[in-house]
């Protein structure tokens, strides 16, 4: 499958709720696959996941919490 084509799945099935997906979407934006990097946008989609309990999520916000990368201060 076409990079950008796959860009555009997960972001449509991470826009529906799809928990695996919102975290690949988080993983893309921290890494800058397919998309710009963006921490701050990487937390977002993480974040999402991680409610509906996805693990993976849960361990990168963790991590992206232990090093500060894309926390937004209040």
């Amino acid at each position: 499958m076409h990079r950008t084509t796959a860009v555009t799945w997960y972001r449509k099935a991470a826009e529906q709720g799809e928990m695996v997906a919102q975290t690949n979407r988080g993983n893309a934006y921290c890494n800058g696959d397919g998309v710009p990097v963006d921490k701050s946008e990487a937390v977002k989609w993480y974040q999402k996941a991680a409610e509906q309990g996805e693990f993976h999520a849960q361990i990168n916000l963790t991590l992206m919490d232990k090093t500060g990368d894309g926390v937004i201060e209040a």
